[in-house]
C-alpha cells in the first residue's frame, strides 16, 4: 500500500462506517475503517489466547482499547480529526511492518510498540514557543547534523551521536571527539557558555560557531528557515533507508513536533541567511574556560561570554 493509496481507502467509504478487511496483511485479521462513533480506526480480532501487553497509558485523542468481554478486538480510534495526517503516517509505517508477520501475537505486539512510539505526536498539550535564542540555536544544530549526513557513511551512527537534544553535555559525541555548537548572529562576536559543564571534557572537545543573519525581504538570495531544514534532513534520511523517526523523536525533545503543522508554521516565519561556521580546539590547555576543577565550591552555577576575536589562535 502506498501513502496515496490509504487516502484513497479512506475516501472508498460512503459514509463514516464499518471496517474493511486489509487482504495483503498476511496475519488476516487486521481491518481499518470506522467505529460505532464515526472515528477513523484500525481494529483487530483477538483468538483465544492471544495476550496484549497494552501501553501504559491511551491518549485521549489516539485511544487504544482491548476488548476482553464476548468477542476479544483491539482497536485504535483517532479522536481528534485535526491530526489526520500524523494519523495515515502512523497507519501506513504500522501496515508495512505488520504486513509479512503471520502470527497474531507478532501483530498485536508490533502494534503496541508502534503506538508508544508514535503516541507522542498525538500531544497538543507539548506545543511550546520557541524564542528567537532558541531557534537559532536548533538550527545550529540542524545546520552540524546535516553536514554530518553529506559528509559520513551511516546516518543511524550519526542520529545516534547527536545528543543536543537530550541536554547531556556536549550537542555532538562522537567515537572520538565531541562537538559543542554555538549559533550567533552576524552582527555578534560573542558566544555565551551557559554552564559550568558545558566546556568540561574528557577527550577532544570542539566548539563549533554557526553564524546567521536575519533575512529581510531586500534581500536577493533564497532564506533558511527551520522547516527547510529539517525537510532536507527528512529527505535525506529516507533516501538513505534510515528510520527518519529517531530523528522526528530527537525533535519532540526540543518540543518541535514534525506533525504540528500549526507549530510548524510559526516556526518557518523565521527566516535566515546561513553565514558559515568556525570550529575551535576548545580542549587546548590554553583555551579560556570556566570548570568546575578550577571554581570555589561554593559557586554552583556560571554562565559567561567568550569574545572570538580573543580565540583567534584556537582555530581549527
Amino acid at each position: 500500500m502506498l501513502r496515496e493509496d490509504l487516502t484513497k481507502f479512506w475516501d472508498s467509504f460512503d459514509e463514516p462506517m464499518g471496517f474493511k478487511l486489509l487482504g495483503f496483511i498476511r496475519s488476516q485479521n487486521v481491518s481499518l475503517g470506522f467505529d460505532k462513533n464515526g472515528f477513523r480506526s484500525l481494529y483487530i480480532d483477538l483468538p483465544d489466547g492471544v495476550k496484549v501487553n497494552e501501553p501504559p497509558y491511551s491518549l485521549e485523542n489516539l485511544l487504544f482499547i482491548v476488548e476482553k468481554r464476548n468477542r476479544k478486538y483491539l482497536i485504535i480510534s483517532l479522536r481528534d480529526e485535526s491530526f489526520l495526517e500524523v494519523f495515515n503516517e502512523f497507519i501506513y509505517t504500522l501496515l508495512f511492518q505488520i504486513s509479512e508477520l503471520t502470527k497474531v501475537n507478532d501483530v498485536v505486539n508490533k502494534i503496541v510498540e508502534l503506538y508508544i512510539v508514535w503516541s507522542q505526536f498525538f500531544n497538543k498539550e507539548k506545543r511550546k514557543s520557541l524564542n528567537l535564542k532558541k531557534l537559532l540555536g536548533l538550527a545550529g544544530e540542524l545546520y552540524y547534523l546535516d553536514r554530518y549526513l553529506e559528509s559520513m557513511s551511516n546516518p543511524i551512527t550519526i542520529l545516534e551521536s547527536w545528543d543536543g537534544p537530550s541536554g547531556r553535555t556536549h550537542d555532538f559525541i562522537f567515537a572520538d571527539y565531541d562537538l559543542e555548537i554555538k549559533s550567533k548572529l552576524a552582527t555578534s562576536n560573542v558566544v555565551t557558555i551557559s554552564s559550568i559543564v558545558q566546556l568540561e571534557y574528557d577527550k577532544t572537545l570542539r566548539l563549533g560557531v554557526v553564524s546567521f543573519s536575519l533575512w529581510e525581504e531586500e534581500d536577493e538570495n533564497i532564506p533558511f528557515d527551520i522547516v527547510v531544514m529539517i525537510e532536507a534532513i527528512v529527505a535525506k534520511l529516507k533516501d538513505r533507508g534510515a528510520d527518519h523517526m529517531v530523528f522526528l523523536n530527537k525533535l519532540l525533545q526540543l518540543n518541535v513536533n514534525y506533525y504540528d503543522r500549526p507549530q510548524f508554521e510559526l516556526i518557518g516565519e523565521l527566516k535566515f541567511n546561513i553565514i558559515g561556521h568556525q570550529e575551535y580546539n576548545a580542549s587546548h590547555s590554553n583555551f579560556p574556560r570556566l570548570v568546575a576543577a578550577n571554581m570555589p565550591v561554593a559557586i554552583k552555577k556560571v554562565k559567561y561570554d567568550i569574545d572570538l576575536n580573543m580565540i583567534e589562535d584556537f582555530k581549527i
